[in-house]
């Protein structure tokens, strides 16, 4: 059976081919790394995804990053997205963060393995001074470029490396 793709790459093949948005995981921005980035380049809106698979890490962990405190960071949209299991345990909890939630699941009648993503709780924009959309433009560019050539070298079997 063919490995499974992890749900965060699984998300940003979602967000580009199924929603038209440019993304990508792990990207540095306002002093943090995000999950996931990913930018419409229609409405010139950033939006951010945050991967929570436990209830310790939705309520316990993230309340330690503290990296939305500065008015300058936030997103234009923020979601965090979490397994069924953990969206039916903590729908309450979720719906007052006042933030985006979407939820993945693997179908039963999946002959792929594939994972559905569904919006569960849409977000609103926000509007208090959201975070640079060039700026996060520039850095996602950065991190897809960066990510394309250590995928060279992995094909490759060479050893990533500075030129």
């Amino acid at each position: 059976m063919d490995k499974l793709i992890p749900p965060d790459l699984e998300f940003i093949l979602y967000l580009r081919f199924k929603r038209g948005l440019l993304a990508c995981t792990q990207v540095s921005v306002g002093g943090g790394i995000a999950d996931v980035i990913a930018i419409d380049k229609n409405k010139k809106m950033v939006l951010e995804f945050e991967f929570k698979k436990t209830s310790h890490d939705l309520k316990v962990l993230e309340k330690k990053k503290r990296k939305h405190d500065s008015p300058y960071r936030k997103p234009h949209k923020f979601y965090y997205v979490v397994p069924t299991k953990l969206w039916k345990r903590e729908e309450a909890y979720l719906r007052e963060q006042k933030c985006g939630v979407v939820v993945y699941n693997i179908p039963h009648n999946s002959l792929h393995g594939k994972r559905e993503f569904i919006t569960e709780i849409n977000c609103r924009p926000n509007k208090n001074i959201p975070i640079d959309y060039d700026y996060v433009y520039r850095q996602l560019m950065i991190r897809c470029t960066s990510a394309y050539a250590n995928m060279i070298m992995d094909c490759y079997g060479r050893k990533r490396s500075w030129y």
